[in-house]
């Protein structure tokens, strides 16, 4: 599964992740998935 290839060129969340870094959240959440 490629999310990259499923969310629209255009689509919002696009624009909101050039924007902002999420990388955070992956060491907030490491712990929780294996």
């Amino acid at each position: 599964f490629n999310l990259e290839l499923r969310v629209r060129k255009n689509h919002i969340l696009r624009k909101v992740k050039r924007h902002i870094d999420f990388d955070f959240i992956y060491n907030e959440v490491k712990d929780t998935y294996g």
